[in-house]
């Protein structure tokens, strides 16, 4: 009985290999888009109580900025 349900096992195992190997795709793209913008950054530092961390959140605004990137 436990030959069988190794069995089982190994079959099951063996497709789902079979299937994770036979879907991969391999992709390469690059482009290359040139980008130069300056943000108009803030940055605003909270310190944790009882370390010496700080968290920190920084944000930028450019409405120039080219591809609708003017926030960050």
């Amino acid at each position: 009985m436990t030959l069988r349900s190794h069995n089982i096992c190994l079959v099951g195992l063996v497709l789902s290999l079979v299937s994770v190997g036979a879907n991969t795709t391999k992709a390469i793209a690059q482009t290359i888009y040139p980008f130069d913008v300056v943000y108009n950054t803030e940055v605003t530092l909270t310190p944790i109580p009882s370390t010496d961390v700080s968290k920190a959140f920084v944000s930028g605004f450019n409405s120039d900025a080219p591809y609708g990137l003017s926030n960050f």
